[in-house]
């Protein structure tokens, strides 16, 4: 496997990694609002969205890096194919 193959492989384990530390970050949210009285999940979950749309955004700019770097791996690797 060429340096190229083992670069291709690590971005896409990152990519993956990012997907299941969302979902993992979905389910602590969720078990989290149970625990919050019902009159005070209003302003909790604004303040949590907040958080969240922010995360949400750094992930998909964090994604969208990955990708380019890919897509540079690529056509880096079919120069030598």
């Amino acid at each position: 496997m060429s340096n190229a193959d083992d670069r291709i492989e690590d971005n896409n384990m990152s990519t993956k990694s990012v997907k299941a530390a969302m979902e993992r970050a979905a389910t602590e949210f969720e078990g989290i609002l149970k625990l919050i009285p019902e009159d005070e999940r209003r302003y909790s979950i604004l303040r949590a969205r907040g958080r969240i749309e922010k995360l949400y955004k750094e992930t998909l700019e964090e994604l969208q890096s990955l990708k380019n770097v890919l897509e540079e791996l690529q056509i880096e690797k079919s120069k030598y194919i």
